[in-house]
């Protein structure tokens, strides 16, 4: 008996047909993709990409790190994709003082990214694509802070309140182990208070409990809602766009708060009492808006608002981790510790540290430089953009590609620092023991979008890591295994969660 014919259902024939069919397209869409990708004249060289994914599936979790491995291979100006989208990744201090520097007016914007137009649409001094507008809003924040004594001995007693604040919890502990971080956050996160709103909180305020909590958020949830920014249509998939969601509403909340302290500065605002960065800009604006027709302004009352809200975002959470950093790099160096407690010894004795005591403290000051090094908290930055085609380097760079900053390459790089991967501040003393610090060691970034919070972030190493270090000496809790140094990276290097003993000297 011959064998049945097998018949072949005219729905399957055309499934069949049009799952080829659909997979041909696609094929041909990436061949497509792949090659106008390639039609950018000399973009920068990188390592083979996947198809759609580009170069995502081989950076791991820590990108920073293949970034600087790749740069030794394709050299300091690094071309990779994030799906769809070009970057350049600039992993050498040349690449960089080009790029933000000599070519500022070009690469000092910041790309189109669906989380960035969530946090600022557009707006403030952090996110803001550069313009007119956003120079507007730099010159008058950088007029506020200095008027305001952000990195003068005017501000200091403001700092040290906070500080005397940590070490009063350190002691409570009575040498027992405890976490820091919160202790170092809500002190760092009173000072942005002091100089936006003028005051400092209770930590149990409810309005600080509500800012505190708003920023957490936003740090611990923002990284994980970064493949938003390199497919933005994700964000209509359940469960895919569950970290946008928790930092839209952190934001919300975060606003709310911004808006009404916003609102009590305004009924009490006396144009003869500036109190703080908040009567700063209202004074500005409202001799702006009296000029009238006789000047054109770009200070407004929702810039206020986003101004406000990036100083919190860029200036509490980045030297928080980094006094974080700070706590835990000395505690697992015992060594450097000690030399930093006899240089204070010899120098202050049982006296308050001071900014005015800087230069009298070189090994303090250089440790201080390797934390910065060693594990920067801001390992990328903010990703700035191109406004034009341009050439970086020798290469071509089309207008509107995001330019990343590897600062955690910078500090890495085996070219410049010898025994990069080794913690010691050494580095930057020159041979009669002062402080030395290169050229091409930029923590805080240069160009016009260098961070603004820098001196204030400088004042406040200096005289949280000199206090803590003449009150109390940090150990390894008995028993406990120091944790991994590599960090976890978010949106930005997160310290790992870690206990110490501050047992009093």
């Amino acid at each position: 008996m011959a064998s049945p014919k097998l018949q072949t259902s005219p729905t399957r024939l055309f499934v069949g047909d049009t799952t080829y069919g659909l997979a041909l397209v696609l094929v041909l869409l990436l061949v497509f993709m792949n090659k106008k990708s390639r039609r950018t004249g000399t973009f920068p060289p990188g390592p083979p990409a996947w198809p759609l994914l580009g170069h995502l599936p081989l950076l791991g979790r820590r990108p920073h790190v293949k970034f600087s491995e790749w740069s030794r291979e394709y050299g300091p100006v690094l071309g990779v994709k994030f799906g769809p989208q070009q970057v350049v990744v600039l992993n050498g201090y040349a690449a960089v003082r080009e790029a933000l520097v000599t070519k500022a007016e070009v690469f000092s914007s910041r790309p189109d990214l669906y989380l960035m137009r969530l946090f600022s649409n557009g707006k403030g001094i952090g996110l803001a694509p550069y313009c007119a507008k956003w120079k507007a809003q730099r010159k008058v924040t950088d007029r506020a802070l200095r008027n305001l004594g952000v990195g003068k001995l005017s501000f200091e007693p403001k700092i040290m309140e906070e500080v005397e604040d940590f070490v009063s919890a350190a002691e409570g502990y009575d040498g027992a182990a405890f976490n820091p971080k919160y202790h170092i956050a809500v002190g760092v996160l009173n000072i942005i208070c002091h100089l936006v709103f003028g005051r400092r909180f209770q930590h149990d305020d409810p309005l600080f409990v509500k800012l505190y909590n708003a920023l957490e958020d936003i740090s611990r949830h923002g990284g994980s809602a970064q493949h938003l920014n390199i497919f933005p249509a994700l964000r209509h998939v359940p469960g895919l766009n569950a970290g946008a969601m928790h930092t839209m509403r952190a934001v919300r909340e975060g606003r709310d708060f911004v808006r009404e302290m916003i609102g009590q500065h305004r009924a009490t605002y006396d144009p003869e009492n500036i109190r703080d960065y908040i009567d700063a800009y209202l004074h500005q604006l409202q001799k702006e808006r009296e000029d009238g027709e006789k000047s054109v302004t770009y200070l407004s009352d929702e810039e206020l608002e986003q101004n406000v809200f990036d100083l919190f975002i860029a200036g509490s959470e980045s030297t928080a981790t980094t006094l974080q950093w700070a706590t835990l790099l000395l505690m697992v160096n015992p060594e450097v510790q000690e030399k930093v407690q006899q240089e204070l010894d010899d120098v202050l004795g049982d006296r308050q540290t001071s900014v005015l005591d800087r230069a009298s403290l070189p090994y303090t000051q250089a440790t201080i430089q390797e934390i910065l090094r060693f594990r920067p908290s801001a390992t990328f930055g903010l990703p700035h953009a191109t406004t034009a085609d341009t050439t970086l380097q020798g290469y071509d760079v089309p207008a509107g590609t995001q330019v990343l900053v590897n600062v955690w390459g910078m500090g890495m790089d085996p070219a410049l620092w010898r025994r990069p991967g080794t913690f010691d501040p050494t580095r930057f003393l020159d041979t009669e023991g002062k402080l030395s610090v290169p050229e091409y060691f930029k923590p805080f970034l240069v160009g016009r979008r260098a961070c603004i919070g820098s001196q204030l972030a400088k004042m406040q190493l200096l005289l949280y890591i000199t206090t803590i270090l003449q009150r109390f000496s940090l150990r390894v809790p008995e028993g406990a295994t120091p944790p991994s140094l590599d960090g976890n990276l978010g949106v930005i290097l997160q310290c790992p969660s870690f206990r110490m003993c501050a047992v009093p000297r």
